[in-house]
């Protein structure tokens, strides 16, 4: 089955988006933890933008 993502109107670039989705799924981990690993990586994500997604 493939899945189609539309990025557009999106605030960060896909790579970014993915990335997050990625570890938030796979490492089971809250939307404040993955806010200081994007961080950590040069992301300055804030937690109320990512909380309507966590």
């Amino acid at each position: 089955m493939d899945v189609v993502i539309d990025f557009n109107g999106v605030h960060y670039p896909r790579d970014v988006i993915l990335f997050g989705a990625f570890f938030y799924i796979r490492s089971a981990i809250s939307c404040r933890e993955l806010e200081k690993i994007m961080a950590e990586r040069g992301v300055n994500v804030d937690h109320d933008q990512e909380i309507g997604r966590c």
